[in-house]
């Protein structure tokens, strides 16, 4: 248990802001997914998803602000 469940809920909140915005709304697609299909479905809709966040420049983004050891700067492109 959390002493303050509230800021405990923001500081997440805060760090999902920070990520890049089309991998987070691929992620929650996938979870909604998962129920509704097969497995093997699911897996293969996870990596159609893999392959369309690869081609974006927030994906490039990702990579150069890794390499370059700083955070990055996400458009959701």
């Amino acid at each position: 248990l959390v002493d303050d469940p509230d800021e405990v809920g923001l500081g997440m909140a805060e760090a999902i802001a920070r990520k890049p915005p089309l991998a987070v709304q691929a992620t929650k697609r996938a979870l909604h997914e998962h129920g509704l299909r097969h497995r093997s479905d699911h897996d293969e809709f996870v990596r159609e998803l893999f392959s369309e966040l690869a081609a974006t420049a927030d994906h490039r983004e990702a990579i150069r602000a890794f390499l370059d050891k700083r955070p990055g700067s996400y458009l959701g492109r």
